[in-house]
């Protein structure tokens, strides 16, 4: 299991460059791949598997396919908030993310419902100055409240 675990870290960051590099199909097929050896490996209620999850979903936002990545962000938030917690940084940034691809559906009010709830997180965590922060406050501020 331990060398599974080595190789689906190795995927996963051939795969993170792979994104980086704009190669999203290969990005996607490595991610693929890591999702089913971590499931394999920790189960779905792991948060490697919400990292992979979330990556999965990042990969579809650059592709423009914002339904295909809300589902994943929603399923990555689920277990982060199941495995640690509500006001864990993962789950913050999670609800940042969901804010961001809830506006680019053009479902603005649960985008600012979403950020609001991550400026709060963030601020209870004092992570005010985290780049996550800043995009849930800029979601607020494209609607005018705070």
């Amino acid at each position: 299991m331990r060398s599974s675990l080595q190789v689906a870290t190795c995927l996963f960051n051939l795969a993170s460059i792979l994104k980086a590099e704009g190669k999203f199909e290969e990005a996607h097929a490595l991610y693929r791949k890591v999702l089913k050896i971590r499931r394999k490996c920790c189960g779905e209620d792991h948060d490697m598997y919400a990292d992979t999850l979330v990556n999965v979903a990042n990969v579809y936002m650059e592709q423009k396919e914002f339904e295909e990545a809300l589902k994943l962000q929603q399923q990555a938030s689920e277990i982060y908030v199941r495995m640690l917690g509500e006001n864990s940084f993962k789950s913050s940034t999670i609800r940042s993310s969901i804010a961001i691809t809830q506006h680019q559906l053009g479902n603005h009010k649960i985008a600012h419902d979403e950020a609001k709830r991550a400026v709060r997180m963030f601020r209870q965590l004092g992570e005010v100055q985290n780049p996550w922060y800043f995009n849930a406050v800029n979601i607020l501020e494209s609607y005018g409240k705070q």
